[in-house]
């Protein structure tokens, strides 16, 4: 095939079939993947691979395997990627059950999430995530820790993430899958309800990847591993122990095996993890153990870089803590000031206490309806803006109050008589859906833009133009071939980058899919 000489078939996976070859003008064996018969003779899905693989043999990354090139023999697709000494995840599987405990399999998910995410930041969806494709590497001579590293290979399905119909999500969510495989042993069926034998905390967070609301999942593969490496450490028998009886003052109403203590250990687990210092940490109190996986994780950062967990729990319960905890015996209140206080003023009469207890639930409910009315009520978007929100409901927001695709705060805006969304992401990066039905209306969204109309870009789904490198502050005008969004012209702004930056760092991910 190509010069190569096949020595040993390897696996088989739904792109095709890997084997071991052997090529004279390389000095290594090689994984060569021949691509199924009916895959390489359908015309677009040979574009779109020699695109997604020309992308693929830059990537550099130790959880990808080094694609080394691609080509055709007789009408026959194949892909060449550097051979790697171990077994693969589904050959494991294979030896036992209870192949992989939850530590070992979160750990293989988290290095093949590092390894997509540094895909997805290049432009590139691997589509084809499963066990056999995943390869064990041994651990070599002088490493610090013996575990294998686990390494993605099994490019046969990948897409560059301009390609509409996929994305970035699809990987994550494949993980997942993924994830659950490894700890069962079995394929899971998409309608199965997770499996017993999972821990509650780390099912939480897998049932949070797989949830039916994508506005729900995790965004990143970090998000998600994070989240799963987390679960597995509230789930040890060590997380669960209550903290020495010392720690509580004699008394106290909270104790050691209650919800706020929990709570604590939950932050003291969380602050194990380093935390990037661009990430904003923020938090909910949580009192149910049955949904606190569920309330741990909230993704703030953009969704092609990495994100952290939350880091300041403790913070956010100390009011909460205080109020709890009686005041030690060696409080700073004096003893002489206690003595002056009389009996009347230490004890309330007994008639007053359900009347403040009825005041203060009173006062907590009228307080959260007005907390959950000005949340849900009456910001939605105008007639105008909100045809522009349901055709893109990946990249925009569903009401104003709502942060759009990388979290970016996003409002309504006209340019004469056309109507946008205008949205601004952390990286001062902005973009425009703008409703132009007609020539015109294009004209007058892009009419301030410097040196248009630019260098086109090559794209399946519509003309896309860039700024020349010699702009400042580099654009991109993204328009549509089919019918839904056909009427819709995209707009890209960012101060003091390229063109071309704004191609690579935002446009190559952004989701404009329907």
């Amino acid at each position: 095939m190509s010069g190569h000489r096949i020595e040993a078939v390897l696996r088989a996976d739904p792109g095709g079939v890997t084997y071991l070859a052997t090529n004279p003008s390389h000095p290594e064996p090689v994984d060569l993947t021949l691509i199924r018969p009916d895959l390489s003779a359908d015309p677009d899905f040979r574009r779109r691979l020699e695109r997604a693989i020309d992308v693929a043999t830059r990537l550099r990354h130790p959880n990808l395997a080094e694609v080394l090139g691609r080509g055709s023999d007789n009408a026959q697709l194949w892909v060449a990627a550097r051979h790697l000494d171990g077994i693969s995840a589904a050959e494991r599987l294979r030896s036992g059950p209870n192949a992989f405990d939850e530590e070992t399999a979160v750990a293989i998910v988290t290095d093949i999430g590092k390894g997509l995410d540094s895909a997805h930041r290049k432009g590139l969806v691997l589509r084809n995530i499963s066990p056999a494709t995943i390869i064990l590497v041994p651990a070599e001579a002088g490493q610090q820790t013996a575990a294998p590293r686990a390494v993605l290979t099994g490019f046969a399905l990948s897409r560059t993430a301009d390609d509409a119909r996929y994305h970035p999500a699809n990987d994550v969510h494949m993980l997942a899958y993924v994830l659950l495989e490894l700890l069962t042993g079995t394929p899971p069926s998409p309608n199965e309800p997770l499996s017993e034998s999972i821990s509650p905390t780390l099912r939480s967070a897998i049932d949070r990847a797989l949830g039916a609301d994508k506005n729900v999942r995790y965004r990143t593969c970090a998000e998600f591993t994070r989240a799963a490496e987390l679960a597995v450490t509230l789930s040890r028998p060590e997380a669960a122990q209550p903290p020495p009886s010392g720690d509580f003052p004699s008394g106290s109403p909270v104790p050691p095996s209650s919800s706020a203590t929990r709570a604590a250990q939950v932050a003291d687990a969380q602050r194990s993890q380093p935390a990037p210092a661009s990430v904003e940490a923020t938090t909910q109190a949580i009192d149910q153990p049955t949904t606190r996986l569920r309330r741990l994780f909230t993704p703030r950062a953009n969704p092609e870089s990495d994100t952290e967990v939350v880091t300041d729990r403790r913070a956010a319960l100390g009011q909460a803590d205080a109020s709890h905890h009686p005041q030690p015996r060696n409080a700073s209140r004096s003893g002489s000031a206690v003595r002056a206080k009389s009996a009347h003023n230490r004890r309330m009469p007994p008639v007053v206490v359900p009347i403040v207890s009825v005041l203060v639930i009173v006062g907590v409910v009228i307080g959260t309806l007005a907390y959950l009315g000005a949340r849900n009520g009456g910001d939605k978007w105008s007639s105008a803006a909100a045809p522009i929100a349901d055709t893109f409901p990946d990249l925009l927001p569903s009401r104003p109050a709502e942060n759009g695709w990388g979290d970016s705060g996003c409002k309504e805006i006209t340019n004469g008589d056309v109507p946008g969304i205008s949205c601004i992401n952390p990286n001062n990066l902005t973009f425009v859906v703008w409703h132009t039905a007609t020539m015109a209306g294009r004209s007058v969204v892009t009419a301030d833009l410097p040196k248009r109309p630019g260098q086109p870009h090559r794209w399946d789904e519509g003309p896309v133009f860039a700024s020349p490198d010699t702009v400042p502050h580099g654009w991109t005008i993204t328009n549509f071939n089919d019918d839904p969004r056909r009427p819709y012209t995209i707009v890209a702004t960012w101060p003091g980058h390229t063109g071309q930056q704004v191609l690579d760092d935002w446009w190559q991910t952004a989701p404009f899919g329907t």
